[in-house]
């Protein structure tokens, strides 16, 4: 029995000093940036001073493009990416035309 452990639950083991200082050089490139800020305390200096919730709400109140690294929602992905349009907007769009606006007669309405 005592033989086997190592075989089948060694991994749960904690790692060797010598391991441990050859693998945190790994594990560093494999963690995402956001990670590795919030573990080290790399914030912005000026964001100290706010409170934790209004820097909630103030994150609440971004677009969602600033808040998230890709569309969350199937809606979200309409404006999300750059536009079709290869040869710009049609030139037949809406044209304003003076004369067909009615004139502004101030007797007409009397409410």
């Amino acid at each position: 029995m005592q033989k086997n452990w190592d075989v089948t639950w060694g991994f749960l083991k904690s790692p060797r000093k010598e391991q441990d200082d050859a693998g945190e050089g790994a594990a560093k490139e494999q963690m995402p940036k956001s990670i590795s800020k919030m573990l080290h305390g790399e914030d912005k200096a000026e964001d100290s001073d706010v409170p934790t919730r209004f820097k909630q709400r103030l994150d609440k109140m971004k677009p969602p493009k600033e808040r998230f690294a890709h569309p969350m929602t199937t809606q979200q992905e309409v404006g999300w990416h750059k536009g079709v349009e290869l040869f710009g907007v049609s030139q037949h769009g809406r044209k304003n035309c003076p004369e067909l606006w009615a004139e502004k007669n101030p007797d007409q309405h009397k409410f």
